[in-house]
């Protein structure tokens, strides 16, 4: 009989990241009706550009490039969502390491 693995090394233990929950507060947080951050915020304090156009940003690399596209990871789990891609891609340009959700 053949054990279903759950990742890609046997015997290691699967962390939860909660992906789905991240993305549930990145679009709570600057893309709902009523976000927690205002405008100001997300233009001029986080990503120094107006929400359509970092939407379309990240429209225009999504059908680019499918990495970006959201697909399920060694364990079976959907991995990270378009938008926490293009929101973590500039943070790895300009620190240099992976951020955490």
């Amino acid at each position: 009989l053949h054990r279903r693995r759950h990742g890609s090394v046997s015997g290691h233990i699967v962390i939860d990241r909660d992906h789905a929950g991240g993305h549930a507060r990145i679009i709570a947080d600057y893309f709902a009706k009523n976000p927690v951050y205002t405008h100001f915020h997300f233009r001029c304090r986080r990503y120094h550009m107006r929400r359509y156009f970092f939407l379309c940003i990240m429209q225009a690399v999504e059908e680019r490039d499918p990495w970006f596209a959201c697909r399920l990871d060694a364990t079976g789990k959907m991995g990270l969502s378009p938008l926490q891609k293009c929101i973590a891609a500039p943070r790895i340009l300009a620190y240099g390491h992976r951020s955490i959700f």
